[in-house]
């Protein structure tokens, strides 16, 4: 009986080892591709958002993708999986246990964190953990996050978006009253932008399309990687080397916008310039300006010794004309167009009308 006893005791322990066992890892494992597994999706929700702000947090060990999407909503849906990336089913198993979400409301605004250890148990040349996040919001929201390896994509309406320091790839659209990027050797894009703006990447493209700079200049940069921005209104200030900085269908207005450029052409076109200053300086490179023909504005060119300068579609009358400087009226002369070269590089200055060709 004493044996019978003994073996009972044996038999209960073991089933409540397995049990412990098999409830350790509640979610099952996909392995998506090799080494690379991912959990099942999980899901947690807020009622409401607080202070109309969107505060969002990610260990420094963690990287991944998050989307940001507004909607006619009060509460706030966040739906994720983890990743683990590294050769081991187990170890992928050990790996998600150790990242977790929190979802809460603060008296500074609702927030997001993403939690890993530090130091993580991965090696980060060879593994990793991530989340895979899509993030549901109100609209007209402000939105800040601390996420240095995460790709984010963020679709508006948003009152400010804030990104100050990402190593991750950024696109952002419709924001209303200012935004702030700030990435590295990553791509960055944002589109119906309002505000005060301040956009900055490398050794990447930065992209902007429909931006209108309001209440401060909007500031560009970017170095090795080319810079484009398409119909664009307002005050910019935007610099750039070693790659190409293209900028069309601009509307300025009393405004003073300065567009500097090293080792890089710099392609201007002007839709309207009613009043203010352009500045446009390169070095080693051509500037090529288009602007319409009913322009009225005092032209300031100068290169260097090896350069040349260019001018066709306008009616002009000269001031001073030497063969490394230009300086000329259009029209009344009411708006400033400075443009200069150091080292090796051409100006190009264009109108519309083709009959003065």
């Amino acid at each position: 009986m004493e044996g019978s006893f003994v073996d009972k005791r044996s038999l209960c322990f073991l089933l409540t080892f397995c049990v412990a066992v098999s409830t350790a890892h509640t979610q099952d494992l996909v392995e998506r591709e090799s080494g690379v597994w991912v959990s099942d999706s999980l899901g947690i929700e807020l009622n409401r958002l607080s202070k109309n702000r969107m505060i969002i947090r990610a260990a420094e060990s963690l990287g991944g993708k998050l989307e940001i999407i507004t909607g006619d909503q009060e509460n706030v849906q966040l739906a994720y999986r983890k990743v683990a990336r590294t050769a081991s089913r187990r170890t992928a198993f050990d790996y998600i246990d150790l990242i977790t979400v929190n979802l809460t409301t603060t008296g500074a605004g609702s927030r997001l964190e993403l939690r890993a250890p530090n130091p993580p148990p991965w090696d980060r040349e060879t593994e990793s953990g991530q989340i895979e996040a899509i993030l549901r919001v109100p609209v007209d929201i402000e939105v800040e996050v601390q996420a240095t390896y995460f790709d984010i994509e963020a679709r508006g309406p948003f009152r400010s978006v804030s990104v100050p320091a990402s190593l991750g790839r950024l696109s952002v659209s419709r924001v209303s009253q200012k935004l702030e990027l700030s990435t590295a050797n990553r791509r960055v894009e944002i589109r119906d932008i309002i505000g005060e703006i301040r956009v900055s990447t490398s050794n990447a493209s930065l992209i902007a399309e429909t931006v209108r700079a309001v209440g401060a200049q909007a500031s560009f940069r970017n170095e090795a990687g080319e810079i484009r921005l398409e119909d664009v209104e307002g005050s910019l200030n935007v610099r750039n080397a070693f790659a190409r900085t293209a900028i069309y269908d601009y509307r300025a207005t009393d405004v003073t916008t300065l567009i500097r450029n090293s080792s890089g052409p710099i392609e201007l076109n002007v839709l309207e310039f009613s009043g203010g200053q352009l500045v446009l300086s390169n070095r080693h490179e051509d500037i090529d300006i288009l602007l319409p023909d009913n322009v009225s504005a005092y032209l300031s060119l100068a290169v260097d010794t090896d350069g040349r300068i260019e001018t066709s579609g306008l009616r002009l009358q000269p001031d001073l004309i030497q063969r490394d400087r230009l300086s000329a009226i259009a029209g009344e002369g009411t708006a400033d167009v400075d443009a200069s070269i150091r080292g090796t590089g051409n100006i190009f200055v264009r109108g519309t009308r083709k009959d003065l060709d």
